[in-house]
């Protein structure tokens, strides 16, 4: 990348998300008592790929989200992250509702995983703040099983920085925990992430069709686009592995 190396963009990256970590959970918290948390049950349990017990990792778990959902709903769930103060975060979200649930260190791009290990991956805000974000979508691949599924939630966060209809205004943000973090460290590193370049889903469209599997959309967000109409602000979307 043009700014930062790999070593320095991670340390950056797990750096900044340490510090939203005691914050993110009190979001991840409130959505798990509430409507958000009863949606995406619903959503994982209507399109989940039929398996007794389904074996779920779930990429960047950030605070335990889905551990904490998933795991306490007959899912046995894996997370990986690359921010141990998320993972201190997730460990104690998942204790608190003794969930069937792990979480460790891992690579979002590479997971250490052996190949179709997994009914379902999910996965919730991480793809748009990786650097090889093409190579994550082949590798995460790999490892479901045939028939099994991907659900992805993102979103154009940083478009703003190289699409015209992309204004700052049509962007936002659904955490209301932050804590006085300084959100600029973050800006300034999506300024050379490739996602930020790129609309979406249309992007991740072609991605997952070229690795053979068959994408759809879930559940579409806008805003007001800058040059009128409206702009994706994020998605839910989905893909089988033929």
């Amino acid at each position: 990348m043009g700014h930062q190396t790999e070593t320095t963009l991670l340390q950056t990256v797990s750096g900044y998300w340490d510090q939203r970590a005691e914050g993110y959970s009190m979001d991840v918290q409130e959505q798990l008592a509430g409507e958000t948390g009863e949606n995406w049950l619903g959503t994982v349990e209507q399109l989940a790929p039929a398996a007794d017990y389904p074996r779920v990792l779930d990429i960047g778990c950030g605070p335990g989200f889905f551990e904490a959902l998933l795991g306490s709903h007959g899912y046995q769930v894996t997370g990986i992250d690359c921010s141990e103060g998320m993972l201190r975060q997730a460990r104690q979200n998942i204790a608190s509702v003794q969930a069937n649930a792990a979480v460790g260190i891992g690579d979002a791009v590479s997971p250490d995983f052996k190949e179709e290990s997994f009914d379902l991956i999910v996965s919730r805000n991480l793809l748009w703040n990786l650097e090889y974000p093409a190579e994550a979508y082949e590798n995460w691949s790999k490892l479901l099983r045939p028939g099994g599924r991907l659900i992805l939630m993102d979103g154009n966060y940083y478009l703003h920085y190289n699409d015209p209809a992309y204004a700052p205004h049509s962007s936002g943000s659904d955490h209301k925990h932050m804590e006085g973090i300084d959100v600029s460290v973050i800006d300034r590193v999506a300024l050379d992430l490739p996602l930020s370049r790129h609309r979406r889903p249309e992007w991740d469209f072609t991605q997952l069709k070229a690795l053979g599997m068959e994408p759809s959309l879930v559940r579409v967000w806008k805003n007001p686009a800058a040059n009128g109409g409206e702009v994706v602000y994020k998605f839910i979307l989905t893909a089988v592995k033929e």
